[in-house]
């Protein structure tokens, strides 16, 4: 005999059946799901604060780091004009003769019974070579630093050592002798005619052309130094 449940249909326990197995399944996939999505969402979330964080922090830094560079553009602007200063001192210290040292070796360089009535020089190569004594013609212009000696020498054989030991100068490339004369006797002035000023002694005149000036020349520890054999000018 069947048995009759005689309980109300809501007071009734419920008693699984067994038919619907997955319906359950499919409900914890379903919250699982969801609850995967909210969890994505706040850690989205999350990162994109972030960045905007690290974002601002940036923009903060570049702000601080436009006002240093804009503190310290006057140094920058300093240094340029002090490079440009120190560029344009040393080109003109490339550009200049080195009278101390010329006149110095000069002295030494110069046998006895010789000396000198007049010095010129050109340090861009660009000047006029003074004329010779008793010529009215003018040199031609030099494509170097150009040295013009005008002195007096006691006879030929002087002038023709002081010709070879002026090639000892530092930084010399050529000598060239222009003229050299002795003054012959006039009538009317009873023999005492002189020639540049040297009575009764030979006028020479040369051009001793010079290296054109480089770093080199500054440092007085690189360049060529007068041998002491020429020293005193014996």
């Amino acid at each position: 005999m069947r048995p009759v449940n005689l309980l109300p249909a809501a007071q009734r326990t419920v008693v699984a059946s067994g038919e619907r197995a997955g319906a359950s399944y499919f409900l914890l996939g379903a919250l699982a799901l969801v609850l995967i999505a909210v969890i994505a969402y706040a850690v989205t979330g999350v990162q994109l604060a972030q960045s905007r964080d690290d974002a601002a922090r940036i923009g903060q830094q570049a702000t601080v780091a436009e006002a240093e560079a804009a503190a310290l553009a006057p140094f920058g602007e300093f240094s340029e004009l002090k490079n440009a200063r120190i560029t344009a001192v040393t080109q003109l210290a490339l550009g200049r003769l080195d009278w101390e040292r010329l006149v110095r070796e000069l002295a030494l360089v110069l046998p006895r019974g010789t000396w000198l009535t007049a010095m010129d020089g050109n340090a861009n190569g660009q000047g006029a070579a003074a004329p010779a004594p008793g010529t009215a013609g003018a040199g031609t212009a030099a494509p170097v630093p150009t040295i013009t000696l005008t002195g007096c020498a006691k006879n030929q054989r002087t002038v023709a050592t002081a010709l070879v030991r002026l090639r000892r100068l530092n930084g010399a490339q050529s000598v060239e002798l222009k003229s050299s004369d002795r003054p012959r006797p006039e009538k009317d002035s009873g023999g005492s005619g002189a020639v540049g000023g040297c009575g009764k002694f030979y006028s020479f005149n040369a051009i001793v052309e010079l290296d054109a000036p480089g770093p080199q020349n500054l440092d007085p520890q690189t360049s060529r130094q007068v041998p002491t054999a020429l020293g005193g000018g014996s």
